[in-house]
């Protein structure tokens, strides 16, 4: 994010309204758990402490709030007044993507924190072996297949950035308004799978009609699969 003089707040208010015939001042009264996106060239006023994310069952999990590629869009937050911004998964607290604006300004406080990574996979456990003995010519043995790793989490969202990881657009923080912007948790590793279990058989083969011994066939089990990594907070 990049501080600016209190100068550019009267500049960016004039090239709102100068560009953008349809501007209106939106006030902002309830919050969401479905998200909430800005709409270009508007200046939005938060009424009273709210709390967006994005986490719902009706909702396909993203940013708390976003701002619309190619927009700018001014968020006022007065004094007492805390807004909070939460995303999912990869999805930042507040999304600015690579050719948007967001001035933020106001006395208030913005507390905005990216979605948790995700957690590794676990492995699978490795196949069992098999062996068999059915007599003293005919006997064999089989190792069992290894596991499969376990999947890497994704990664954590940004507190104010863009989604995903990608590249984030520009922000303003003007006036004395206090700004937390998080990353979300790392998530944690899986577990490794265990191994599969040795196929042991023993057999007394009759080899002729005064001789017989005793046979001994081993499959061993397969080893089990790695764990896979938790997602990293970026």
């Amino acid at each position: 994010m990049r501080l600016a003089p209190r100068s550019v707040l009267s500049l960016m208010f004039a090239a709102l309204t100068a560009t953008t015939s349809s501007a209106a001042v939106v006030q902002l009264t309830s919050g969401s758990t479905s998200g909430y996106t800005f709409q270009n060239g508007n200046t939005y006023v938060v009424t009273k402490s709210l709390t967006f994310s994005n986490s719902s069952a009706s909702s396909s999990l993203g940013s708390g709030m976003s701002v619309p590629e190619n927009a700018t869009v001014v968020l006022y937050v007065p004094k007492g007044v805390t807004l909070t911004a939460k995303g999912a998964k990869t999805y930042a607290g507040i999304n600015v993507p690579k050719t948007a604006t967001l001035v933020i300004t106001g006395e208030g406080t913005v507390s905005a924190t990216g979605g948790n990574a995700g957690n590794g996979g676990n492995g699978s456990k490795g196949g069992n072996g098999s062996a068999y003995i059915n007599d003293a010519w005919d006997f064999g043995a089989t190792g069992g297949s290894g596991g499969s790793g376990g999947s890497g989490g994704w990664g954590a969202g940004a507190g104010i950035g863009g989604d995903n990881a990608q590249t984030m657009g520009t922000c303003y923080v003007l006036g004395t308004i206090a700004v937390s912007a998080q990353q979300g948790n790392s998530g944690t590793s899986g577990t490794a799978g265990g191994k599969g279990t040795t196929a042991s058989v023993k057999k007394l083969v009759q080899v002729s009609s005064t001789s017989a011994y005793w046979m001994y066939c081993y499959g061993p089990g397969g080893g089990g699969g790695g764990a896979g990594c938790g997602g990293s907070a970026r």
